[in-house]
């Protein structure tokens, strides 16, 4: 363990994969240690972050399914930026907590709302989010 705290501690890792090595550390750590420890790429894809996406961009079926778990992360990927990346990430985390909340979105204080997908007239109606229940 000394050498991965060394890792952290003294060096900026190159990668989320060399971060992925720490045992313990999964992907979504890796990502958000790369995003706010080195303000380096990561992209983010936690509970509110996953509702802002599927929102946003129409991403339908279930959460915590391999197809739309794989269709969030390629989102966050394309969209996460290589500079600044802190502060996308927690604008991120923000917006999904303050703007886009489970039960009752704020959509008239979203500056996204003329281009969110859920905001369209014919998908408010029938858009209904399911989560995975373990």
């Amino acid at each position: 363990m000394l050498r991965y705290q060394s890792l952290i501690v003294t060096e900026k890792p190159a990668d989320v994969k060399t971060l992925q090595e720490i045992p313990g550390v999964g992907r979504y750590t890796a990502e958000a240690i790369a995003s706010f420890a080195f303000n380096t790429f990561g992209s983010i894809v936690d509970g509110n972050v996953k509702r802002l996406f599927c929102r946003y961009f129409g991403i339908e079926g279930v959460l915590g399914t391999l197809t739309v778990d794989k269709q969030l992360w390629n989102t966050a990927e394309t969209y996460t930026p290589t500079i600044n990346n802190r502060q996308y990430a927690q604008g991120l985390l923000d917006m999904g907590a303050t703007l886009c909340k489970p039960k009752s979105p704020d959509c008239e204080a979203c500056s996204f709302t003329n281009s969110c997908i859920l905001t369209r007239p014919i998908v408010s109606v029938n858009y209904q989010h399911q989560s995975l229940r373990k």
